[in-house]
Parts: structure tokens; sequence; C-alpha cells
């Protein structure tokens, strides 16, 4: 009678631990999926955007000359300007002196 006591605490403290090992499963598991959820969300958005400014590149390109349109090196004037910018601060070198 006493190894039945011994062999029913024993099971219970198993079941016991289980419980814990699920929830914390559980708890890793939402917290996981709540990432996956929220990475999803942004590529949605990203890929909305991109969608959506290509469009508007394509509805601008006939009229007229459009400030955003790449031209023909795929570059707006906006970011040939930026790019300009860098190259002349590359140019400069680290001490914003001309290298020579």
């Amino acid at each position: 009678m006493f190894n039945d006591w011994k062999r029913l605490k024993k099971a219970e403290e198993q079941i016991a631990e289980h419980e814990r090992k699920l929830k914390a499963l559980d708890m890793e598991f939402s917290a996981l999926y709540d990432k996956v959820r929220t990475m999803i969300a942004k590529w949605a958005k990203r890929i909305e955007r991109a969608q959506n400014e290509m469009e508007e590149a394509e509805g601008g390109a006939g009229e007229g000359v459009d400030a955003a349109a790449p031209c023909s090196d795929g570059l707006t004037p906006k970011q040939r300007q930026i790019n300009a910018e860098i190259q002349a601060r590359r140019r400069r070198g680290p001490n914003g002196l001309l290298p020579g």
C-alpha cells in the first residue's frame, strides 16, 4: 500500500512537470507566432509600397518629365544627386582632404 502511494505521487509529479513544459512550449509558440505575423505584415507593406511606386512611375511616364521617374541609368534625379554627394565625400577622404 505504501508503494502504491509512492507511485501515485511520482505520477502526479510527472504530470505536473509535463504541464509546466507544455505551458512553456505554448508561450514560446505564441511569441514565435507573433514575430512571424509581424514580419509577414512588414513584407506585405513593403510589397504594397513597391507596387504603388511602380504604378505611380508608370502612370507619370506619359505626362512629361516626372521628378520621381527613373532615367536611363535607373536612378531618379534625386537619387543621382545623392549619389554625386556620396562620391564627392568619398573623394575627399577620411579627413576631408583630397587624397594625393
